[in-house]
């Protein structure tokens, strides 16, 4: 039985990028983009544009978003290491499980816009 019920502005606050059938969701695990902006219910992210990692066995780190598809990867929680950075890259290139027509580097940014529309506090790829 539901006992309370609270109505929120949307439920907008993230998106999952990787599929289950994703060989980097199945080695490393989950890659987040959370928000924050007009299409949530308030202002909660902060810079730089980055998305999360959730790995396999819980551990989180927040990945920055780079400018270019070839920029360098940088955490903002601890050095990620080569393979990682690899593998990440291999992805970034390969089209999106769910939206065919863009690839996982485009989905980050389209969802980072999208999931931060109205928040002033963060920098945007579109301007």
């Amino acid at each position: 039985m539901i006992k309370e019920f609270k109505e929120y502005n949307s439920v907008l606050e993230l998106a999952q990028i990787t599929s289950k059938t994703d060989f980097f969701y199945q080695k490393y695990g989950k890659i987040m983009v959370k928000g924050g902006g007009s299409n949530s219910a308030g202002t909660k992210e902060h810079n730089p544009p980055h998305v999360h990692l959730e790995f396999n066995d819980g551990d989180e780190i927040r990945i920055v978003i780079p400018n270019t598809i070839d920029d360098e990867l940088i955490s903002l929680d601890i050095e990620l290491n080569s393979k990682i950075k690899k593998d990440l890259k291999k992805w970034f290139n390969l089209t999106n499980s769910i939206d065919k027509s863009h690839n996982n580097y485009e989905m980050m940014k389209i969802l980072w816009d999208f999931l931060n529309n109205g928040d002033d506090n963060v920098s945007k790829f579109s301007k």
